[in-house]
């Protein structure tokens, strides 16, 4: 057997006005603050439902062009209303060559063994010759992962390396910029 409750309004017997009012087509307005103890559904869009931060502040240089590992790490698990992860990196990175050449460096965001994007930096500061000149970026990378599922735990990592005409690519390097990188994980929700 169905109940049913018909009515235009609820309100408290304490309050002056109407927490609930309803019109003849079923539409509530909650004029106040509402509160869910539980998880809300069919809202519809997009939530953020958590953001994860991770930073690090080991120097360390390569003189490879294979991919190392940064240490800058974050572990984000997921919801049961998950859709995916927006990731943003900032990574204090350079490189460094002799005899005034262009030096570039590359950077690579994986999540888990699964590289997701990979990118460049680098910058060109005149040929003066003899000497050894530095390049400091602070590259930023976003990426959308849609790859992921719900209720799984997962691990974000950052890679670099050095380009063919870079002496060494460095990481995290103490100068007047700055020597700490962060990642950020933002779960968003169905």
């Amino acid at each position: 057997m169905t109940s049913r409750l018909i009515v235009n309004s609820i309100r408290h017997t304490g309050a002056s006005s109407d927490a609930i009012t309803l019109d003849n087509s079923g539409n509530a307005t909650f004029p106040a603050n509402v509160t869910c103890s539980g998880t809300a559904t069919g809202f519809g869009g997009g939530k953020i439902l958590q953001i994860v931060q991770g930073s690090n502040n080991t120097q360390a240089q390569s003189t490879s062009g294979t991919y190392a590992d940064t240490g800058l790490t974050a572990n984000i698990t997921t919801s049961s209303s998950h859709a995916g992860v927006f990731v943003i990196t900032n990574l204090a990175l350079g490189a460094e060559a002799d005899n005034g050449q262009n030096s570039y460096g590359k950077f690579n965001l994986l999540r888990d063994s699964t590289q997701l994007r990979e990118a460049f930096f680098g910058a060109f500061e005149g040929n003066v010759s003899g000497h050894r000149h530095t390049k400091f970026l602070l590259p930023t990378m976003n990426f959308y992962d849609t790859g992921t599922s719900a209720s799984t735990t997962y691990t974000y990592k950052c890679q670099y390396a050095k380009m063919s005409n870079a002496t060494y690519a460095f990481y995290n390097k103490n100068n007047s910029v700055g020597n700490t990188s962060y990642i950020f994980l933002i779960e968003v929700g169905a």
